[in-house]
């Protein structure tokens, strides 16, 4: 649908930058409260209660281990926790993108559509903003 080279394309942080649009189509599906902690979530915070845990290595960006109340937690691919501004690196909570993540449509920071709007120079002293096709790119935000 999006003429990616290969599906897990839309993971990669550089791809992400240059076209967002995969990644928002899919993420809906991922989103935090479609999902709930496993027994396996709570057998690792039965762990770190117990002092046994010295900390959970985690790939998924579920946050199932935040809703199992693990404090203990590395996200090794960052999660839906906070989401960064891939322009001006602005970190936000996570759940400010929940409604365009559940619309599929690609989050926007709003300090840098804000200074879009005012005609703010961009990062090379250019009046006027960005053109089009890197302004779609470069304002989206990543989780």
């Amino acid at each position: 649908e999006f003429g990616m080279p290969e599906p897990q394309c839309m993971f990669d942080k550089e791809y992400f930058e240059d076209s967002p649009e995969p990644f928002f189509s899919f993420a809906h599906e991922l989103w935090p409260g479609n999902y709930e902690p496993t027994k396996c979530h709570r057998f690792i915070k039965l762990l770190e209660e117990r002092g046994a845990l010295l900390r959970n290595y985690t790939q998924n960006i579920d946050t199932l281990e935040h809703k199992a109340n693990i404090t203990r937690v590395i996200n090794c691919h960052g999660s839906f926790a906070t989401a960064t501004c891939v322009t001006c690196k602005r970190q936000v909570d996570g759940m400010t993108l929940e409604e365009d993540i559940l619309a599929q449509r690609v989050a926007r920071c709003e300090v840098c559509t804000a200074r879009e709007s005012a005609g703010y120079p961009d990062k090379k002293g250019e009046k006027g903003g960005r053109p089009a096709a890197r302004r779609k790119r470069m304002d989206g935000m990543t989780p």
